[in-house]
């Protein structure tokens, strides 16, 4: 805590406009709470999803193997000294529910996590979840293990592989019940989840190979926020109410 040396914030009404912004300050050298965010970025990977017709964009970078060593940190520094050997005991046994070290299994994710809604009334089967990874293969390996029964089917269509994951279920003498779904989509850079197979997949059609490389066409609204904050970030949020048909 001592790394932080001001907290800082303040709120502006200019007319129908309200902001409200704050600021960290203090020693971002490393083994501090600064550890937990990645180095800011200009464009990071999921504003390639953002089109012309955006309503609302979050977006966070996290170093999560910084904060799992921070957690570590602190759970020793806090245990007895006789109980120091529950850190090691919880890790083993987490190791052994997904099936790898959890270092390893935090190492599979870039750290970039966001959520995309381009519906007008902000209809949560519309939305869709983004988070970054590394590695396809580990990651579906993390999955099934981490899952289990409730990981329905699996399929691939290309470099994408579609598999649904149960959120509700239960297992008697006829086999395993499952319902209330949530659908994935796993590509080798990132994983998209959404409560509709088909928003995932209308989703995923605005983004072809064709195109990928090509500067998203980002909305005039988005553009102007965006022009009021620095250049790199670690996380933004934005929601165009203009465009909303929800009633707050």
């Amino acid at each position: 805590m001592e790394s932080i040396h001001s907290l800082s914030g303040h709120l502006t009404l200019e007319g129908s406009k309200a902001r409200v912004q704050g600021a960290v300050l203090g020693d971002a050298t490393p083994g501090t709470l600064f550890d937990v965010w990645t180095t800011a970025q200009q464009a990071p990977a999921s504003l390639a999803f953002v089109s012309p017709d955006l309503i609302s964009y979050n977006e966070t970078q996290f170093n999560l193997s910084a904060f799992y060593d921070l957690l570590k940190r602190a759970l020793r520094v806090t245990l007895p000294q006789q109980q120091q050997g529950s850190v090691e005991m919880m890790e083993g046994f987490a190791a052994s529910r997904i099936g790898m070290p959890l270092p390893d299994a935090l190492a599979l994710f870039s750290g970039e996590f966001a959520s995309i809604q381009s519906n007008r009334s902000m209809d949560p089967l519309k939305a869709v979840y983004y988070v970054g990874i590394r590695n396809k293969q580990d990651t579906l390996k993390l999955l099934r293990y981490t899952f289990g029964e409730k990981l329905g089917s699996e399929r691939s269509e290309g470099e994408t592989t579609f598999v649904k994951v149960s959120l509700g279920g239960s297992q008697n003498s006829t086999g395993v019940a499952q319902w209330n779904f949530y659908h994935l989509a796993i590509t080798p850079s990132f994983v998209l989840a959404s409560s509709r197979s088909e928003t995932i997949r209308e989703f995923l059609a605005t983004r072809s190979s064709a195109n990928a490389a090509t500067p998203p066409a980002l909305p005039p609204a988005f553009q102007a926020a965006r022009a009021r904050f620095p250049a790199s970030v670690a996380g933004l949020a934005f929601v165009n109410f203009q465009k909303s048909t929800t009633k707050l």
